[in-house]
């Protein structure tokens, strides 16, 4: 039996398993990203500081980063702020998963996923996939709807699956959804720059809406 990596399947590798349409409609995004929700005063300041010790230090090389410098210099600040621990759910980092879709095996390391189980993810619900320094140097989009098709697998109430990717400083939400067995559509949202307040706080209330709307056992 055929096998794929997360970390090394693209798009076309995908077009020649599955039935795979880009959307390009940003209304995939108005229920997630209309959430209401006002940042407080403690999340402002947070924000804000954050941004500055990373414009302080990192500005000038974040296109030079790793992968895990950019996890551990920014993302995890963010990701720990927001405590992705809920009623039934809650964070993983580099865990496993995989499933069969069509005869092929995908399987590979995430980097960070809400799911529920309590010793090992069951049931995902969110992903976010990092990249090291640009877009160019390592497309995102393959492996990470890779990863989220294998999660609507392994979730069998749940057609319709939530991300993000991040190369650098950049931002970017992601939604998959299975129309039917072997067919999907997905969309892609506009750009964040992190580094950017207005954005960056926009990035962080979309996360909150996830574990709001969409981080539940259904």
């Amino acid at each position: 039996m055929k096998k794929l990596n997360f970390s090394s399947v693209n798009i076309s590798d995908l077009e020649k398993i599955v039935n795979l349409k880009l959307i390009n409609n940003l209304s995939y995004f108005n229920d997630w990203f209309d959430f209401n929700y006002n940042l407080s005063e403690h999340e402002n300041i947070f924000l804000e500081k954050t941004l500055k010790k990373l414009e302080a230090e990192n500005r000038f090389r974040v296109g030079e980063f790793s992968e895990e410098e950019i996890k551990m210099k920014f993302i995890s600040l963010i990701l720990n702020e927001l405590s992705f621990v809920g009623n039934g759910y809650k964070d993983w980092y580099e865990r496993q998963i995989k499933a069969n879709i069509n005869g092929v095996i995908f399987n590979g390391t995430t980097d960070f996923i809400v799911a529920s189980g309590e010793f090992e993810p069951k049931n995902p619900f969110f992903f976010i996939q990092a990249f090291k320094k640009s877009f160019k140097a390592s497309n995102p989009i393959g492996q990470i709807l890779a990863e989220m098709m294998v999660a609507i697998e392994l979730n069998k109430n749940n057609n319709l699956m939530r991300g993000a990717f991040i190369y650098g400083s950049i931002w970017q939400f992601i939604v998959l959804e299975k129309v039917e067995n072997l067919s999907y559509k997905y969309a892609i949202s506009e750009s964040f720059d992190s580094f950017k307040l207005i954005d960056l706080k926009k990035i962080y209330k979309n996360l909150i809406a996830v574990k709001n709307l969409y981080c539940e056992q259904k």
